[in-house]
Parts: C-alpha cells; structure tokens; sequence
C-alpha cells in the first residue's frame, strides 16, 4: 500500500532459484511469431519470397488490454510524476542541430542559453529556499519552465527529480553526478 503497487516477496533456498529469479527479470511482455501466407492461384509460378519480410513479431495483447487501450485508460499510474535532470560539465553543453543546419546559427543559438541545470544555479541565486535542496530534490519544490529556461517556485502538485544515469567510466561528468546527489548548492560553477 506504501508504494500503490504489488510487491511479491518470496524466501528462496535453493541452488537452482536462479533460474527462478531471471525468469522473472529478464521476462518481456507476450508475444507470438505469426507467418503469413498468399494462397493465392499465383503460387504456381517462381516467386522471390523475402522471408526476412514474411517474419513478424508481434506482441500479444489480452482483451482487457486491448480495451482498455483502444478507450485510452490509463496503462500504468502516474504518481508521483518524475522530471529527468540534465547537467553538464561547464562548456560542454548539448545542442541540438540538424545536418544541414549553418553551425554559425546553432552556435549563436546556444551560446548563451540557459540549461536547466545553470538554471538551477540561477535559481539558487533568487530563492533562499531551494538552497536547502539538493538537485535532485529540487523539483518538489520548483517547476521547470522550458520556454523560459528558468525555475519557478511551485504552486501545487509534486515531483519527482531523477539525474540522468552516468556510467563510471566517464570521469568527472560521473563524479559531478555523484557530487549533485549529495551537495545543496554548489557555490562556483564557470561556464
């Protein structure tokens, strides 16, 4: 009831519970293999039959789930909601471009564009209460407005912040990470 879902807890003491265990984990949603045939009078002459066309894989849904799709129910609960939090290392932010784009427009488009994690620091600048927060608490208490590239206190609801997963391997972006779930407010950050 904590956390509005199913849990099934089970106390496995066997060596080939693990096999148990995987099933469950790696298991996917059902689905089935189908092959389609043309019966039609043309299966007499030669035909070049691409069988990598012929194959389907197909998922498999139940009529309740079918309905329930088909009348656009809520799947899944979404509570509480949760917000991806992106940061950067100082200069190394994203852009977004096209191939043909002129890269002197893409350039002058994100010179100095605010990300929503130096939006953060902006925020933490103007508002004393978000300087108790760490990054990732940071949006139960404020919203990201993406038009405007800033933080704005929040009038109602929750959220949930989630910093974007960074492997070991990738040196100081992994350590800011690391940094950003422990650390409030980072004083100097040079862009």
């Amino acid at each position: 009831m904590r956390y509005q879902a199913h849990v099934n807890t089970e106390y496995c003491n066997k060596t080939n519970s693990i096999k148990y265990f995987f099933k469950y984990v790696s298991k996917g949603p059902d689905k089935a293999t189908l092959k389609i045939n043309n019966n039609s009078a043309e299966s007499d002459k030669s035909i070049i039959i691409d069988e990598i066309k012929r194959y389907y894989d197909c998922r498999y849904l139940s009529p309740c789930e079918a309905a329930w799709r088909i009348f656009a129910f809520d799947i899944h609960h979404r509570w509480p909601p949760v917000q991806r939090l992106t940061f950067h290392l100082p200069g190394q932010q994203s852009a977004l471009f096209k191939d043909d784009d002129d890269i002197n427009v893409v350039f002058n488009r994100y010179e100095n564009a605010n990300t929503m994690f130096l939006a953060w620091f902006e925020a933490n600048k103007i508002y004393t209460e978000g300087k108790e927060l760490t990054y990732s608490k940071f949006p139960s208490k404020f919203v990201w407005f993406a038009k405007e590239k800033k933080w704005k206190p929040r009038k109602k609801g929750y959220n949930i912040g989630r910093l974007t997963n960074i492997p070991p391997g990738s040196g100081d972006l992994y350590y800011l990470r690391i940094v950003l779930t422990i650390q409030k407010v980072v004083l100097i950050m040079t862009a």
